[in-house]
């Protein structure tokens, strides 16, 4: 009698859990607003390198720069991607089951950062992700005290110059192409005449050289978020050394385990900047 209830139960279950599953991949997705902050003259995608000499290994990400005269974006590519894909029909009709196809397709946040140099404001804003939560914050436009130099070399078939810099703990040596006038480059740097199109740390642990350089008209479309944690450049460089360091730390305020206890291996760590914090 027990077998005989159980088996359509259990069937009754199983197609309730996929239908109800089914529908709920057919809502609309909430998907993140954007705001138009202009149009960009030049877009570059670069190739970042970053080596981790703790755990002897090497992580390649993908980046985009959509560039103009008065201000700039610098995001993740997948990122970039997946939006262009949804922004091609209604973004606020797309549901789970596309959004999920989508993001599946192009990755999404692989390196959860995303910087916007406002040349008119003289000001620059970062967004970052420490384990779950998205942290802002804005500081002046950094001044950077090239030195250039004779040296040539061609990237993407643009001839470009060589300069030089020191920031916030590393030393640079970096390429621009004076063909292209928009004096920007990947992540903070900018201020030379011409697009940065490579930039490497004197000890090459840390790099950016374009692989991709078009003059194109795109539109500059900046995430609207509400759940950011407003903070400084110093702290969020703190937050993550220690989440890196002792993820457990981190972890053990949001998730719980009741049995067994939350891993605490080392994540992969090496910041770009390392005047307030060091990798090692």
């Amino acid at each position: 009698m027990r077998k005989t209830f159980l088996l359509p139960l259990v069937l009754f279950t199983v197609i309730f859990q996929f239908s109800y599953s089914q529908n709920k991949a057919n809502v609309y997705a909430k998907m993140l607003q954007q705001k138009n902050l202009g149009t960009a003259a030049w877009t570059c995608v670069y190739e970042h390198k970053v080596f981790d000499p703790v755990l002897d290994k090497t992580e390649i990400y993908r980046q985009i720069l959509l560039a103009s005269d008065s201000i700039s974006l610098y995001q993740d590519y997948s990122s970039f991607q997946a939006d262009s894909v949804i922004n091609l029909g209604d973004r606020n009709k797309v549901t789970k089951k596309e959004a999920m196809q989508i993001y599946s397709t192009y990755g999404r946040y692989k390196k959860h950062r995303t910087l916007v140099k406002d040349f008119k404001k003289n000001a620059l804003t970062e967004r970052a992700k420490v384990f779950i939560d998205f942290y802002e914050y804005e500081e002046t436009l950094p001044d950077f005290e090239w030195k250039l130099k004779a040296d040539t070399m061609r990237i993407c078939g643009y001839l470009c110059k060589q300069a030089t810099v020191d920031f916030r703990g590393r030393s640079w040596i970096v390429w621009y192409a004076e063909e292209i006038p928009q004096s920007d480059g990947p992540w903070k740097f900018h201020g030379l005449p011409g697009m940065i199109l490579k930039a490497e740390t004197l000890d090459k642990e840390i790099s950016f050289e374009a692989i991709w350089v078009e003059r194109q008209k795109v539109d500059i479309l900046y995430g609207i978020r509400q759940n950011f944690f407003a903070t400084t450049r110093e702290k969020l460089l703190k937050l993550q050394k220690n989440y890196c360091e002792n993820p457990r730390q981190t972890m053990q305020n949001v998730v719980k385990m009741e049995n067994g206890e939350l891993p605490n291996n080392r994540k992969f760590f090496n910041p770009i900047e390392t005047d307030i914090v060091s990798a090692r």
